[in-house]
C-alpha cells in the first residue's frame, strides 16, 4: 500500500502501519481513491470474502477503510467512490458499518440478531488457547441455513484478538474486550445452544442501548438481500 493511502488509514482510524501494511499483505486489497490538489483525500478497500447460504458457496467483497480527511468530508467523495465500488462489484458487498446511516443511504441493508452484555460484577473464565478448527466448524454449523460470511485463518485470529473467548461444549461466544458486549454467538446441537442460553442468562443482560424493539440489534450490512438470519461479522 501507498504511504499516502496508509497515511490515511492511519490518520482517520488510528491503527498501526504495521497492522495496515500486514492487512494489506494479506488480503490483496483492492483500492478505490480520490484525489485532488496533488494528493489522495479519500479512499476505500476491497478485499475478496466467500459467504455461505445451505450448501452452496458464493464470491463476494468485504469494505474496509472508508476514510476521508476531514476537512474534505461532505462533499460526497466517499458518497461516489462506494457507487463506484458496489457497481463494479454486483457479486455483493458487504461492510461492518462505523455511521450506519450514510450506508443505509446508499442501499446497504442490515440484517438483526440478538446482542447481550455482561453483567456488572461477574466474572467468567475465559479460554486462553482456542482451537479454530473447532470454532469455524461450531460457526459453519450454527450459520450455514441462514447464511453467513466465511471466515479463514486471519479473521479468526482477529477475532479473537480484540475479544474475549468464552468456551462452553459444543458452543461458544466472543465477549467485546472493550465493553463486554457479546459480538458472537453459535452452537452446533441442542446441548450446545441450551448450554449456552443457561450460561447468557446467568452472566449477561440484554444490551437495551443497541438493542432495537423486539431485543434485536444491527450488525454488519450488505448490498444483498440477505435475511435475519444471515451473519456478518467484522472481520479483516
Amino acid at each position: 500500500m501507498r504511504a499516502e493511502l496508509a497515511g490515511l488509514w492511519h490518520d482517520v482510524f488510528g491503527d498501526a502501519y504495521e497492522w495496515i501494511e500486514r492487512l494489506d499483505h494479506d488480503r490483496k486489497l483492492e483500492t478505490y481513491e480520490y484525489r485532488t490538489g496533488g494528493r489522495t483525500v479519500s479512499a476505500l478497500h476491497l478485499f475478496d470474502v466467500r459467504y455461505m447460504t445451505g450448501e452452496s458457496i458464493h464470491e463476494a467483497k468485504y469494505l474496509v477503510g472508508a476514510a476521508t480527511l476531514e476537512e474534505h468530508r461532505k462533499k460526497g467523495y466517499m458518497s461516489n467512490l462506494i457507487g463506484k465500488a458496489v457497481e463494479e462489484h454486483r457479486e455483493g458487498v458487504f461492510l461492518y458499518p462505523a455511521v450506519r446511516r450514510f450506508y443505509e443511504g446508499l442501499g446497504f441493508k442490515s440484517p438483526s440478531f440478538g446482542i447481550m452484555r455482561q453483567k456488572p460484577g461477574k466474572t467468567m473464565d475465559f479460554e486462553n488457547d482456542a482451537d479454530i478448527e473447532r470454532l469455524d466448524s461450531i460457526y459453519i454449523s450454527c450459520f450455514s441455513k441462514t447464511g453467513c460470511i466465511l471466515k479463514d485463518e486471519r479473521a479468526w485470529k482477529e477475532s479473537l484478538a480484540e475479544n474475549n473467548l468464552l468456551m462452553l461444549g459444543s458452543a461458544y461466544a466472543l465477549v467485546s474486550k472493550e465493553d463486554g458486549r457479546t459480538v458472537e454467538c453459535a452452537f452446533c446441537d441442542q446441548h450446545g445452544l441450551d448450554e449456552l442460553k443457561a450460561y447468557l442468562q446467568e452472566f449477561f443482560i440484554p444490551d437495551t442501548d443497541a438493542a432495537m424493539p423486539g431485543g434485536r440489534a444491527l450488525a454488519g450490512m450488505s448490498t444483498l438481500d440477505v435475511g435475519n438470519g444471515f451473519f456478518i461479522p467484522e472481520i479483516y
